[in-house]
């Protein structure tokens, strides 16, 4: 500290950046001064013992409990509660700082005003009877002892002259502290305390005010009736000058067009520490997008806190585990926690090997999706919908055991200390019990401590270091720092309980949970905070308060929108502006109008700390323009151009900030690709013009099969199936396949199917499933019903029975399958009253494979040779068969729970009714076969079609004619003839292969087609 004197010293009292320099020559010294506070009440008043934030978080929380009835609404649920008692104690920390007293709150009058008042009463108590003192209120204590001249020394009072600066917020007793301090350094000779302010010059001044001006008013206003005074001292600064304006469509954008400021920078020459970036606040959504392009462009830099625990997956695991003790359980919930990555659950799969542990929890999820239970209160419904799952799958046995380990195991962490029973919900432990357990679970689990395979993996994945950046080791180091925060927070909760008499009270792992995740959402992970090791040779990313008195080569200010920069964000909404005015000046806590002008001053002299800065913002897209801040109004009036940054990455005038960037731009501008790249482009322009022209040729990559040697062709024949007797296929693949080539082709030969998680409800696709079980099992209870048996009743009892009618379900579920037992005996009903002369004969009834009646074969006509010769075989299952008494007569019913096909369909999409006609006169040699349909809908309704004895006739007799039609589909697909040409443009809503085929939605499809 060249310049001012021996024995001066420097103290910055900032949340992040505070120097205190001994003397020129000799050194400086780091130091918070926060940190300076908790060290002078220490020293002055050793008896007293602060209390953490979460003690007196949960002190306030069992101060507003203890308020009489209606006096504040109070929120039921937990972390509501939590919430509501972190606003009260913010707005009584605001009120400590300021001094102010129970009884000056009561003189001022008002609801609100005598609420806090029995609160800080209540809070007082309770901190007097567990003997702690509110360390928000160490500033007072601080100014009181110095005022008093009490004995310990301070080692900044031996200094005799303290310079203080770096910060332009200033907290009642913040200045009741370096008042005090003056008095001191005074009294015993010396030069006492100067604040630094800079004098800002040239366009800064006036952009669009002088925001130093009010702080330095407030503190001459303050300290104009004062005899000695702190003095305040006014350095030159730099002129902070913009060179540059970026309007931006979205912050994504944005942080693009920011990042490219900084390699300009960096190719210039300057240090990455020397670079400081500017954000209004540390909101994921502002801050993910910058870390984002900063990591594309493999800058380094250092931000306050780092990303939330909760945005790693170990993280989210150890604060869902204490989800799933609260309850009610969600299947999600489970599948997330088995599936989640860094978790060994050998504990729970009774395997030691991490391989077959990670196996069998991945089996287990995926079973789970088959099980109809979504939400469960205890987890009893889940688990007996998974014993019923694999009730006939002996090598699943293993899966309820599991699953009830793991519930066991979470459900422990809130049970009572005296023993197992109820649910966390309702049971009640104690804290110091819940973080213990959690605690051991977390070992357990083995989460946050990668096994000696991940490190492998990850130490191969990390072979070319510089195309990945380290991604594979920097996800497993926050990983283990996520669950290191976690650990860390159920510590820091334990002793804040603790140290307030609440460790060992009763409390519900509800409200553990809401208080964990309240200290857990304060915490971060990633590259640590922006001072010490971690800004060397980083960009500095940070508010203005953080970067405030610093000096860089570079500054550059985002989001600069006209909201961004204010005041103090609702700390004070408990207190409002009239009974603030009512309080004595003294004790009374900044209006936000001042903490405003703090912001403002804060976010000058950042600028103020370089001379070349840059601002940018994000002005939004048409539909959602955002007004720009004053600042940008007062660049442009400096004849300052902006500089407009796209929306998309690929335009001519993004910013580029990586090679791959660059080579998008590059393709997109029209340049020729390179290597696989352009072989790719060739196959999209040949995909894009085969869809724009529904009349085009299939070809090599728009759905024509070019099979060469005879080898491949088989295979593609034996991979479509019914070629062979042994190989059937099933008539609702060609079904599929006559809707759409390609999604035959896919589900047959790619093996593609799409697995939906079963709903407790029952979506369209399960209620058809339901609605044919209870079918099945209502006819053959009809059929089987003893003598003297209401038909209808056995139907009923059967029905009920085969869908489990009777064992626990979620009560969704069970409406669902009262239903479908409903409309199986109104179908019952119907078949009995229409006295028809068929009776019931089977249901279900297979044909193919190993069943009884072989598959159907469908042999080729005259004049065909070659492989157009060869005979198909079908496979399939019959919903239903009638037969009269004399065996001449049958009828093949099918159950359809949506759509019945129309009359033009059949042979075209629609196969099933004669292909089942022609099974069923083969297998019971009948000269006539009927063919109906009947139709199950919601609510009751059931219809049959055709109506007419006639036209079932007729329907069943077409099935020779159906039958080639059948074939001809398949021998299309032997042909390698898959194109994604479907028939109607309302298949591609519902296919399975629609990511497969990547046909264009807007992609026409032929009117004749259509109808």
């Amino acid at each position: 500290m060249s310049g001012r004197g021996a024995g001066a010293a420097l103290l910055v009292p900032s949340t992040r950046h505070l120097e205190i320099a001994l003397g020129a020559g000799e050194g400086a010294t780091g130091r918070r001064f926060r940190d300076f506070l908790d060290d002078a009440a220490a020293r002055l008043a050793p008896e007293l013992t602060l209390a953490s934030p979460h003690a007196t978080r949960l002190l306030t929380r069992r101060a507003l409990d203890e308020l009489p009835p209606g006096r504040l609404p109070f929120p039921d649920e937990p972390a509501a509660r939590v919430a509501l008692a972190g606003a009260v104690d913010r707005s009584i920390g605001r009120l400590r700082r300021a001094g102010t007293a129970p009884d000056h709150l009561r003189a001022a009058g008002g609801s609100q005003a005598q609420i806090l008042a029995d609160l800080l009463d209540h809070v007082d108590a309770r901190l007097g009877e567990a003997g702690l003192t509110d360390a928000r209120s160490a500033g007072a204590v601080v100014a009181r002892r110095l005022q008093r001249g009490a004995l310990a020394e301070l080692p900044e009072l031996t200094a005799g002259r303290v310079v203080v600066r770096g910060t332009a917020a200033w907290e009642p007793d913040d200045l009741a502290v370096l008042e005090a301090l003056h008095e001191r350094l005074r009294r015993a000779g010396g030069a006492g305390l100067v604040v630094e302010l800079p004098r800002l010059a040239g366009p800064l001044a006036q952009a669009p005010d002088d925001a130093i001006a009010p702080v330095a008013d407030d503190l001459e206003r303050r300290w104009g009736s004062l005899d000695d005074a702190p003095e305040l001292e006014w350095v030159p600064a730099r002129s902070g000058l913009p060179r540059t304006l970026t309007v931006a469509r979205d912050v994504d954008g944005e942080a693009r067009a920011v990042t490219a400021r900084i390699l300009e920078a960096l190719a210039q020459g300057t240090p990455p520490e020397r670079i400081a970036l500017v954000v209004p606040d540390l909101a994921e959504t502002r801050l993910e997008p910058f870390r984002a392009a900063l990591g594309d462009a493999r800058i380094p830099f250092a931000e306050p806190r780092g990303r939330p625990v909760a945005s790693c997956p170990e993280g989210r695991v150890a604060l869902a585990l204490l989800e799933v003790a609260v309850g009610p359980v969600t299947r999600e919930q489970i599948i997330e926690l088995l599936r989640a990555p860094g978790l060994s659950p050998g504990w729970w799969t009774e395997r030691n090997a991490p391989r077959e542990a990670a196996a069998r929890a991945a089996l287990l999820a995926h079973r789970l999706r088959e099980v109809p239970v979504e939400i469960d209160r205890t987890g009893r419904l889940l688990l007996d919908g998974l014993t019923d799952a694999v009730r006939d799958r002996r090598d699943e046995a293993w899966m309820p055991r599991t699953l009830d380990r793991l519930l066991t195991s979470t459900r422990w962490l809130g049970e009572s200390a005296e023993g197992p029973g109820s649910a966390a919900r309702g049971s009640r432990s104690t804290r110091r019990e819940m973080a213990r357990r959690l605690l051991i679970l977390l070992d357990r689990l083995a989460l946050g401590h990668p096994s000696p395979r991940e490190l492998s993996a990850a130490l191969r994945a990390e072979g070319h270091l510089l195309a990945t950046g380290g991604l594979a080791l920097r996800a497993l180091g926050e990983a283990a720092a996520a669950v290191r925060a976690v650990r860390e927070a159920v510590r820091s909760l334990v002793t804040g309980a603790a140290a307030a008499g609440l460790a060992d009270t009763p409390s519900t792992a509800a409200d553990f949970a809401a208080e964990l995740g309240a200290i857990v959402s304060a915490l971060g992970i990633g590259l640590g905070a922006a001072e010490g090791p971690a800004s060397a040779g980083a960009v500095r990313l940070g508010r203005p308060a953080d970067l405030a008195g610093l000096l860089h080569d570079r500054v550059l200010v985002t989001g600069l929108d006209e909201h961004a920069y204010g005041g103090a964000g609702g700390d004070e909404a408990l207190l409002d502006e009239k009974t603030r005015k009512r309080l004595p000046v003294p004790c009374r806590p900044p209006a936000a109008g001042q903490r405003e002008a703090w912001r403002r001053a804060e976010l000058a002299w950042a600028m103020a700390g370089a001379d070349h800065v840059d601002l940018s913002y994000a002005a939004g897209d048409g539909r959602d323009l955002t007004s720009p801040h004053d600042l940008v109004r007062w660049a442009q009036g400096l004849g300052l151009e902006p500089i407009e940054e796209p929306a998309s990455r690929v335009a001519r005038s993004a910013s580029r900030i990586d090679a791959r960037s660059a080579e998008l731009g590059a393709l997109a501008a029209g340049a020729a690709p390179l290597g696989d790249v352009a072989e790719r482009v060739a196959v999209e322009r040949a995909r894009t013009a085969f869809f724009l022209d529904p009349r085009a040729p299939g070809a090599r990559f728009t759905g024509r099969v070019l099979v060469g040697a005879e080898v491949a062709r088989r295979r593609l024949v034996a991979a479509v199936g019914g070629d062979l007797p042994e190989r059937p296929i099933a008539v609702t693949a060609i079904e599929r396949a006559s809707g759409c080539a390609f999604a035959g082709f896919a589900r047959r030969v790619l093996r593609v199917r799409r697995v939906d998680d079963l709903v407790e409800s029952a979506d369209a696709r399960e209620r058809g499933t339901l609605v044919h079980r209870a079918l099945h099992a209502a006819f053959e209870g009809l059929r089987d019903a003893p003598p003297g048996e209401s038909p209808l009743a056995a139907a009923r009892a059967a029905a009920a029975r085969a869908l489990g009618l009777s064992a626990s379900m979620a009560p969704l579920r069970r409406e669902a399958v009262t239903q479908a037992v409903h409309d199986a005996v109104g179908v019952v009903a119907r078949a009995l009253d229409d006295g028809d002369p068929l009776r019931f004969l089977t249901a279900e009834q297979s044909f193919g494979g190993a069943a009884a009646w072989g598959p159907l074969e469908i042999g080729a006509q005259e004049g065909e040779e070659g492989e157009a010769a060869r005979s198909i075989y079908v496979d399939g299952q019959i919903d239903r068969v009638d037969v009269s008494a004399d065996g001449k007569r049958a009828r093949v019913v099918d159950y359809k729970t949506g759509r019945i096909p129309a009359a033009d369909e059949h042979g075209k999409s629609a196969f099933q009714l004669p292909l089942y006609a022609a099974v069923v006169a083969r297998a019971l040699d009948c000269a006539e076969v009927e063919a109906v349909y009947v139709s199950v809908r919601p609510r009751g309704i059931i219809e049959e079609w055709p109506r007419a004895p006639a036209d079932r006739q007729g329907l069943g007799g077409r099935r020779e004619e159906i039958a080639q039609a059948a074939r001809r589909v398949i021998l299309g697909m032997w042909r390698g003839e898959v194109a994604p040409r479907p028939v109607k443009a309302a298949l591609c809503t519902r296919c399975e292969a629609r990511d497969v085929c990547r046909r264009p939605a807007v992609a026409p499809i032929e009117e004749a087609e259509e109808r």
